[in-house]
């Protein structure tokens, strides 16, 4: 199952452990994991590229875990210079938190294949069979002009064990972001249930909350607004906000590793 969550954005990363394959990128890793581009790294990861994706290749990685920890997050920076010589940078948010049910990306000595149009695990690899991905995909465009790119650069700026440590840079600050995301998602759900009390209509409060959230520009509300318009959809938003929250909870305190 492909995973993606990818942003193009002008902020940086880079520490950590370096790896260089024959493609000649370069990559960088925290201590706990290892970062190996696919095609020197070799294996089944190779099947889960398509012609219409095989231009990736030189830029995918497949990242070893080392620890005794399931690996639940990833995220990925590719750091590149466009055709105009603007520095940019390509975000992958590989998060096996974000809907029930799915398997860590990584288990303990285990590896992921990360892709900068997604991810797949040892585990989802082999019950495909053929590595068969399904999701979201970039356009054959977007392929092109990531593949085109020039001094092409990759760090691993997040890596999130099951027991809540991370470890990383960090640039992106991804777990706070999932706080926030879970704190967005229980407002929403209390909101809906006390306006379900009241006997108020819940599509006008999700109406309501998508629209004063829209108006602002910290991270909660960027979710509360994306819960709201995804709730509008729903035949039971309430149950729906519920059962996520309530798989959240599942999840531990984030701490900083050494």
């Amino acid at each position: 199952m492909l995973r993606l969550l990818a942003i193009v954005t002008l902020l940086a990363a880079s520490v950590g452990m370096r790896a260089q394959g024959k493609t000649g990128i370069p990559i960088t890793a925290p201590p706990g994991v290892t970062a190996l581009p696919v095609e020197q790294a070799g294996g089944p990861f190779l099947k889960s590229f398509n012609s219409g994706s095989a231009a990736l290749i030189p830029y995918s990685v497949i990242l070893t875990n080392h620890t005794n920890q399931p690996i639940i997050v990833v995220v990925t920076d590719w750091k590149y210079l466009d055709a105009h010589g603007f520095v940019r940078h390509f975000w992958l948010r590989a998060d096996s938190t974000m809907a029930f049910s799915i398997p860590p990306l990584a288990g303990p000595h285990q590896s992921v294949l990360l892709r900068p149009d997604g991810s797949v695990s040892e585990s989802e690899l082999t019950r495909e069979n053929s590595g068969h991905l399904a999701g979201t995909v970039l356009t054959p465009k977007s392929v092109a002009r990531f593949a085109s790119a020039k001094d092409v650069g990759l760090t691993i700026d997040c890596v999130i064990f099951a027991n809540g440590e991370y470890i990383g840079p960090n640039n992106e600050h991804y777990p706070e972001e999932i706080k926030a995301r879970n704190e967005a998602a229980r407002e929403l759900l209390n909101r809906l249930q006390q306006a379900k009390r009241n006997g108020k209509s819940l599509t006008a409060t999700l109406l309501n909350v998508a629209t004063h959230a829209s108006a602002r520009t910290d991270t909660k509300s960027g979710w509360m607004r994306i819960y709201a318009d995804q709730a509008k959809h729903l035949s039971d938003p309430i149950q729906f906000l519920s059962s996520f929250c309530q798989n959240q909870k599942l999840l531990p305190a984030l701490y900083k590793g050494n």
